[in-house]
């Protein structure tokens, strides 16, 4: 048995600096042991640390995107375009005179190119204070007369009394028109018109009725 004795005679001072020293190891001890990021492998055994991973700060690079083409609406104002009617018929060449009967007086007039219509007028001698007598449309065959008309006709239809419809426009190079009235002079006046208006009155015609057998008509 080892004899101890030894240490008994240290002095004072080496047994403070042992205790200073023992003070020391426990402290590190204990701080080793507290250290989370350390640690004390055992003999024998193989400790791998996991790799260290490095994170790089990136700049995000920004992307390009092509933009499709901007395609600008014009919007076009367009003008429509008017269609004026074609000029307003010409002139009517018309004559009156005795019809036969009890007071008829006829009056015959030509055809106007381009006319859809004619209108017959009943004034005084100087061709002042018109009446309308008849309206015929010659594409149509409407008609609008005076109680006084008798007869309207042409070589191709009978307005007057009403044969019926128009098969297609009168394309008659002549009109007949007969009304009875007072026994003296009556004068008329003619005009033609289309769908651009009416054309100027004709020539101021007139008839003196006389008494005889009425005027024919065609079937």
């Amino acid at each position: 048995m080892k004899n101890w004795s030894w240490i008994k005679r240290w002095p004072p001072w080496i047994w403070a600096l042992a205790g200073v020293f023992s003070v020391c190891v426990v402290v590190a001890a204990v701080l080793a042991w507290g250290d989370g990021g350390t640690e004390t492998a055992t003999p024998g055994t193989t400790t791998t640390q996991p790799a260290s991973t490095s994170l790089v700060a990136t700049t995000p690079v920004p992307t390009t995107m092509t933009q499709p083409p901007t395609t600008t609406a014009t919007t076009r104002r367009t003008t429509p375009t008017k269609v004026l009617p074609g000029p307003v018929p010409g002139i009517v060449t018309a004559s009156a005179g005795s019809a036969g009967g009890s007071g008829e007086v006829q009056v015959e007039w030509r055809a106007v190119a381009t006319a859809t219509g004619y209108r017959v007028y009943r004034t005084d001698s100087a061709g002042r204070n018109a009446r309308l007598m008849v309206d015929v449309n010659i594409l149509s065959g409407r008609t609008k007369a005076a109680p006084e008309v008798v007869n309207l006709w042409s070589k191709q239809h009978t307005y007057i009394p009403n044969k019926g419809p128009l098969s297609g426009p009168d394309h008659s190079p002549r009109f007949w028109y007969v009304d009875n009235g007072p026994s003296d002079t009556r004068c008329y006046r003619v005009r033609a018109y289309n769908a651009a208006g009416a054309g100027p009155l004709s020539a101021v015609t007139c008839g003196t009725p006389v008494i005889g057998p009425p005027p024919s008509i065609p079937s």
